[in-house]
């Protein structure tokens, strides 16, 4: 998120008509002005600078080094940042995670000898943060600088601010500052390029672009896809995200006992498309750190996570080291046995750092044992849209359904007809599925009338699993909604196990990062139907009929009974801690 200065610059160089190399360019010159020096060799005869925006940083404070980065950052267009995932990190992360690794390489390893690597440079972030770390440690500048870091970037422009931003660093050692082609930053496509030339690293950390593979902007090419699975095996799954590949790309430069740390989005630790990336990098290496933002730390709208993973052998003690925060603290106590650590999910072992109780579960089986469930996907969210009315538009007669979305559901209750909520870029109140209209689609009527019969709902980005019993059968899901369908005698029994406040908690704790936001929970169909049921038949049976009773309508008396039966039923003795987490996230609307 760019501060002060970099958004005003940004301001100036939109209304200036600039180019972000010339927005850094003029930066530049005002940083080299402030400085008494001449400008970075890396921009010289680049651009002309601004003299505007030279004069507005030469008569400000004095600027730190990192503000190149982040005014490139801020100058690119917002289509541009989102196709090339590109993002400044914030000082502070920069500095925290570089001092998680340091801490993961062996106590006695000589500072001056340690190699690091950006493979996603950017404009230099990281470098910048282990430079200070590194001196601080007793590492000389000018060999830091010439010898020590290197990076690598896609983007010709970002290498060339990222060296800019090493010349000022150098300069405030009261060093001189060399030549560009004395740094070791280089244009390279990481992911197309062998970067193999350039040696092993003993920490190889940065904030590689994130690119989902689902968004028209940032999905691979097929060529790009299928010369990436030669080189890098089955873990190179259709849709598995670029920074996860960029894990598998940078492990083989690891020296060993070296530390590896690119930032992810939160989702790595529990997608199923990355279960391979986890697995593979579980053959060479050892988890042995994890931090979680927990919090924005990015201008994009996710929130991210980091692995600190030792290259084999690893002869220290076996434990995780957990950090969290937008400044990267330390938690105590440190340790969590290594052998939690496995290629299925990775989220069980932050969710504390979330605020997710501990939980031991006594279970019987899975909900596949009692349901189906299915969700839809783009094709029926938008086939639907051409034949959705408000009930109020509908002839008198017309055969329809109610078509449901996430917004509706509340904790055992639907509220369609009762509160809007958006689809298809529309507020409705009552929307209907006009299912004579629907008939000119065969398959979608098809998938629709599969539909149509009693089932449990359940809402996906929420902060409890929220689910509410359809015994008519006329509710239609709009997607993300999953839709659970068992026998009529058995759909409060499902209710009562995805309401019940364990399984909130154990959602979170295997699914964790999945959702929009890094307390909100988001299940698919295959996971809703991997939950654990009771073994105590008698409680799960009592809190399901105390739903019914109500028509799954819990006031505040009957949530803290519900609550207590589900947690005996899962043979949690004193589930006061859990009951009371629960109550807190219900939703209060």
């Amino acid at each position: 998120m760019a501060g002060g200065m970099a958004a005003r610059v940004a301001e100036l160089s939109s209304a200036r008509g600039l180019s972000p190399l010339e927005a850094v360019a003029a930066v530049a010159a005002g940083m080299a002005d402030q400085r008494r020096i001449p400008p970075p060799a890396a921009l010289a005869g680049r651009c002309r600078p601004d003299a505007a925006i030279r004069g507005t940083v030469a008569e400000a404070p004095p600027q730190t080094p990192a503000l190149v980065a982040e005014v490139y950052e801020a100058c690119l267009g917002r289509r541009e940042r989102r196709a090339g995932g590109v993002h400044y990190t914030p000082t502070e992360v920069a500095l925290g995670l570089f001092a998680a690794a340091l801490a993961t390489l062996d106590p006695d390893r000589e500072v001056a000898r340690i190699r690091v690597l950006d493979p996603a440079c950017g404009g230099g972030g990281f470098l910048l943060a282990a430079a200070d770390l590194l001196v601080e440690r007793g590492a000389e500048p000018d060999r830091v600088v010439a010898d020590q870091l290197h990076g690598f970037d896609r983007d010709a422009d970002a290498v060339t601010v990222s060296r800019a931003a090493l010349s000022f660093w150098l300069a405030d050692q009261g060093r001189a500052a060399p030549g560009a082609e004395h740094l070791r930053v280089r244009a390279l496509d990481f992911l197309a390029e062998d970067p193999g030339g350039y040696g092993r690293f003993d920490i190889v950390i940065g904030n590689p672009p994130f690119q989902n593979q689902l968004g028209a902007e940032t999905v691979r090419d097929r060529a790009a896809h299928r010369a990436l699975r030669a080189r890098l095996g089955p873990a190179m799954t259709p849709y598995v995200d670029n920074a996860a590949v960029f894990l598998l790309v940078a492990a083989e430069l690891v020296a060993p006992r070296g530390v590896l740390c690119l930032i992810q989005p939160m989702s790595f630790l529990s997608a199923r498309d990355a279960a391979g990336v986890r697995e593979s990098l579980l053959g060479s290496f050892r988890l042995r750190g994890l931090w979680l933002a927990g919090e924005p730390v990015f201008s994009a709208s996710v929130f991210v996570c980091a692995p600190v993973l030792r290259r084999l052998p690893d002869d220290s003690p076996p434990e995780l080291r957990r950090y969290r925060g937008g400044g990267v603290e330390a938690v105590d106590p440190p340790g969590i046995p290594l052998e939690a650590a496995s290629g299925a999910s990775w989220s069980p072992l932050g969710a504390e750092l979330l605020g997710v109780p501990r939980l031991e579960l006594t279970h019987g089986g899975r909900l596949a044992d009692l349901a189906a469930a299915t969700a839809g996907f783009r094709d029926q969210f938008y086939g639907f849209i051409p034949h959705v009315l408000e009930e109020s538009d509908l002839a008198a007669g017309e055969p329809s359904a109610r078509l449901v979305t996430s917004g509706m559901i509340d904790p055992g209750v639907l509220r369609w007809g009762q509160r809007r909520s958006r689809y298809a870029k529309r507020s409705w109140v009552a929307p209907r599925l006009s299912l004579a209209s629907l008939e000119a689609d065969p398959a979608l009527a098809r998938w629709t009338k599969d539909r149509l019969v009693p089932k449990v709902l359940v809402a996906t980005q929420t902060k409890v699993l929220e689910a509410v019993v359809d015994l008519d059968g006329d509710c239609v899901p709009v997607t993300p909604v999953i839709s659970v369908e068992a026998a009529v005698a058995d759909l409060w029994l499902v209710l009562a196990v995805l309401l019940a406040p364990p399984i909130s908690a154990w959602a979170m704790r295997h699914y964790s990062g999945a959702a929009l936001t890094s307390q909100a929970i988001k299940l698919s169909a295959r996971q809703v139907l991997d939950i654990p049921t009771p073994r105590d038949r008698h409680r799960w049976e009592e809190a399901a009929a105390l739903l019914a009773s109500r028509r799954g309508l819990l006031d505040l008396d009957d949530r803290e009974c519900f609550g207590s039966m589900m947690s005996a039923a899962y043979g949690i003795a004193d589930g006061q801690e859990l009951i009371g987490w629960w109550s807190r996230r219900w939703p209060q609307r």
